[in-house]
């Protein structure tokens, strides 16, 4: 079976290094006619090196010089009311020393959307699906692992009034640890439903219920996931403030098991994404989010996350972006758990980045990051130090 799944994956990574070589190779003349044929087709190639002091996220705080190379292609074409998004590329990764890190990682998909002009059109309806293989630090687990992800998404909006609408989403996604079998393959099931007040044309408020399903394996004699989470919240997007932009809500979450071996949990939900402009060289950006989720291990994770990131332009063509930004996560103890107290990991970060854009279609960024992971297992009580310069280039 694994035989097969690698048989699979390397087909799959061949035929997508196929169609990226076929794509980039295409001489300017056709990038021309695609464009006049209402189409655009955009070649980008990315550079990055970077020296991370703790690759693999954990106490041992293992460094390395490491080397991305991405070349991406992206299609976008409006027809009628319709644009339709096509993309696709590969991050190939390098280690100066840990060789045996290094990967190609592929990603493919697409999107649709109509209509591409919402004025006077009182339905709306978008989907995506993609598939990408991911290769990363894992703060819960403090390595780095393979994985491979697919989802489909889709959503829809009706304005039944000048004041009332309302609006669904569906989303499925499964990740699999082809390489891993101690991991476990998950799926994800998301509905959502909203009722939306049309306050002003600015300005909107909506009451709304989410259903998830967040199902594991329960791999290596581990007790599998089988999570049902409810949330309910009411919240406001638009001009929320003059110079004030973005969305918020709040209400409750409850996370329930099929397993009676796993406890419930109900916690407060909170959710935002705030733009402040004081001035038009400034703008101030608040995210924050309350969430469950899953470790590759079969635990869930109720996590706090808050970032603040000030994007500050210093002339024509370049801008700084500092961000300082606070994860409070907690590990509820599992059924096969030898723990007597449940883990608990605060990490509290700060990057600052100087971009530049030296030409319509040419960027470059220097930047530094550092994150300090306070836990109480020693494993996961670590600093990090990241210094990266990266360019890249749209034909």
């Amino acid at each position: 079976m694994i035989n097969q799944l690698r048989l699979t994956n390397r087909l799959t990574r061949w035929l997508i290094a196929g169609g990226l070589a076929a794509a980039i190779a295409l001489p300017a003349s056709l990038h021309g006619l695609m464009e006049v044929g209402q189409g655009r087709l955009d070649v980008t190639l990315k550079a990055k090196g970077e020296h991370n002091s703790n690759v693999f996220a954990n106490a041992n705080e293992i460094h390395d010089l490491l080397f991305t190379f991405t070349p991406s292609v992206e299609f976008s074409q409006a027809t009628g009311l319709t644009n339709i998004d096509l993309r696709a590329g590969v991050d190939i990764i390098r280690f100066d020393s840990l060789g045996e890190q290094d990967t190609e990682d592929f990603f493919v998909g697409g999107s649709i959307s109509y209509p591409n002009r919402p004025q006077g059109i009182r339905t709306q309806f978008h989907a995506d699906a993609g598939w990408m293989e991911i290769t990363s630090a894992d703060e819960a687990l403090g390595e780095r692992i393979e994985s491979n992800r697919w989802h489909i998404e889709t959503g829809v909006r009706s304005d039944y009034s000048d004041r009332l609408a309302i609006r669904g989403a569906f989303h499925y996604s499964e990740r699999d640890y082809d390489l891993h079998r101690r991991f476990s393959h998950e799926d994800t099931l998301r509905l959502s439903a909203d009722s939306v007040w049309i306050y002003s044309e600015k300005l909107e408020t909506f009451l709304g219920y989410q259903y998830r399903e967040a199902n594991t394996e329960g791999t290596a004699g581990r007790e599998p996931i089988n999570a049902r989470d409810h949330r309910v919240t009411i919240g406001a997007e638009g001009e929320l403030q003059p110079k004030v932009t973005g969305g918020v809500s709040a209400g409750f979450q409850a996370r329930r098991f099929r397993s009676s071996d796993r406890p419930s949990t109900t916690r407060p939900y909170f959710g935002a994404h705030v733009e402040w402009v004081p001035t038009e060289m400034s703008t101030l950006i608040l995210d924050a989010e309350q969430d469950f989720s899953n470790t590759p291990d079969d635990r869930s994770i109720n996590t706090s996350t808050v970032a603040l990131t000030l994007r500050q332009t210093i002339g024509d063509r370049m801008w700084i972006d500092p961000t300082v930004s606070y994860q409070r996560a907690r590990y509820p103890l599992s059924p096969t758990s030898t723990a007597t107290d449940p883990r608990r990991d605060n990490r509290t970060g700060f990057s600052i980045g100087l971009n530049a854009e030296f030409a319509h279609d040419i960027t470059g960024r220097i930047g530094y990051s550092y994150l300090d992971s306070d836990s109480n297992r020693a494993f996961f009580d670590y600093e990090r130090h990241l210094y990266e310069i990266s360019a890249a280039v749209r034909f």
